[in-house]
């Protein structure tokens, strides 16, 4: 009987340094995993801290003004993108060549005229512009004008002539007629313009050129 309680008496006293030895390894898990999180808490820690020191150190970069652009630059940009059409009228204009016609005189008198005389005038002319000058036409206001004109085109400093005619059949008296020329150049029309008095025949010579 004695035997079988000092058994017992052993058991218990094992049982109870196995639940002792139990516990102090339960405890020595919790401050292990306890310290881990406080690793991993200073780690999350000093990662936030360098992102905020990286965010403070970053320039900032306005969009609206670069670094080293003025805005005055940006509005001559601008003008010149605006003048732009402007500038290519201007380019255009400039390379449209085109012919000019010049007269040496544009009036004529003839003096006193013969009645039933033919008198003429050259009016001589010069292409003085930058291309071919067409004559497209001379135009005149009475049949007594008769007019007559190269068809040919008249090339960039070329000299040619118009030759105007005057029959003075019929009349009698002050006379002013004109002729006007059309052409495909600058100006587009020119009045030339003749003049005389018709006398009776044998009173004065007619004058002509």
């Amino acid at each position: 009987m004695k035997n079988i309680f000092n058994l017992a008496w052993i058991i218990v006293v094992l049982g109870c340094g196995f639940l002792s030895c139990k516990g102090d390894n339960s405890i020595k898990t919790e401050k292990t995993s306890i310290s881990v999180d406080n690793d991993s808490g200073d780690q999350v820690k000093n990662s936030n801290e360098s992102i905020e020191e990286s965010i403070k150190k970053e320039p900032v970069i306005d969009v609206q003004n670069k670094p080293g652009e003025d805005k005055n630059q940006e509005e001559v940009k601008i003008l010149a993108i605006d003048n732009k059409p402007q500038a290519i009228l201007q380019e255009k204009s400039k390379s449209q060549k085109m012919g000019v016609i010049t007269f040496e005189e544009k009036v004529h008198y003839f003096g006193k005229i013969p009645q039933g005389e033919v008198v003429s005038k050259k009016f001589k002319f010069t292409n003085t512009g930058d291309a071919p000058l067409n004559i497209k036409s001379v135009g005149v206001t009475c049949g007594c004008t008769a007019p007559s004109y190269p068809f040919l085109p008249i090339g960039p400093g070329e000299e040619s002539h118009i030759t105007v005619e005057f029959r003075s059949v019929g009349k009698m008296g002050s006379q002013n007629q004109t002729a006007t020329v059309n052409t495909d150049g600058t100006p587009s029309s020119v009045l030339l313009r003749l003049s005389g008095i018709v006398v009776p025949k044998g009173d004065a010579d007619p004058s002509s050129d």
